[in-house]
């Protein structure tokens, strides 16, 4: 049994996450010390008893008869209170193994759900670097699901979208573009998303679309980097009309 106890406990202090800290295990490991000393001290009034018997043989008067079985009482409730007490402390290891097996499993399963998502977002990532983001999307939809994804979903937009206008597939950028404009009023990427769905406007010759985007841009945005750049691009689509010379005045005048 004691040595059983200490195999728990060594389980215990070896599993790492366990529940068991390590000032629990030393008071443990002190409570099983001080019941090991008082079985040892228990095994020492065993042996006196048995001396004296021995010395007596048998012939103990009625007072040393008395004496030794209130001796043998005292003893009988003190090994049942030790045994108590290590069974108490042995319970608690069980429990605490418990504990630490339960986690270790979902620790563990977690870890490998973990391997899978991020697999699945380094496919992704793979993708857009190969030019292709419509494969990139599938790989971040569960991203783009989860509401607790540690990946920002404005992010992976953004990405998106970046790899759409690259590759000329102006339709799918806007959609892209236009979810972060309307969705993620926070966002670093909104100015940019706004920027560029008017370029990806102009991109499909849809000129009028462009000229409202770029305008917006100007007015949400105006200290803005690209504001100056929408302001060229406005310039270029709008050119200012040509000055008519004035006529000349008749030499009979």
């Amino acid at each position: 049994m004691w040595k059983r106890c200490w195999i728990v406990i060594g389980m215990a202090l070896i599993m790492g996450g366990c529940t068991l800290t390590q000032e629990e295990a030393d008071a443990l490991k002190t409570q099983q010390e001080t019941l090991n000393k008082e079985v040892e001290a228990l095994q020492d009034r065993v042996g006196t008893m048995q001396q004296t018997l021995q010395v007596t043989g048998g012939q103990e008067t009625a007072d040393q008869s008395n004496a030794l079985f209130e001796e043998q009482l005292r003893l009988s409730e003190e090994f049942t209170r030790l045994q108590n007490q290590l069974d108490g402390i042995t319970g608690q290891l069980d429990n605490q193994l418990d504990i630490i097996r339960r986690d270790t499993q979902q620790t563990i399963s977690e870890y490998r759900e973990d391997q899978k998502r991020y697999q699945t977002l380094l496919l992704g990532f793979v993708a857009l670097q190969g030019g292709n983001p419509a494969e990139a999307a599938g790989h971040f939809d569960p991203f783009l699901k989860d509401p607790n994804s540690v990946i920002p979903h404005d992010l992976l937009l953004h990405l998106l979208a970046e790899s759409y206008l690259q590759q000329k597939s102006f339709e799918a950028a806007i959609v892209q573009y236009r979810t972060i404009f309307k969705n993620f009023k926070k966002s670093p990427y909104r100015p940019n998303a706004l920027f560029s769905m008017g370029v990806a406007f102009g991109a499909r010759g849809q000129i009028p679309e462009q000229k409202v985007i770029l305008r917006d841009f100007i007015r949400i945005y105006p200290k803005s980097p690209l504001a100056s750049q929408a302001r060229n691009i406005l310039d270029q689509l709008n050119p200012p009309k040509p000055v008519k010379p004035p006529e000349a005045s008749s030499v009979s005048e």
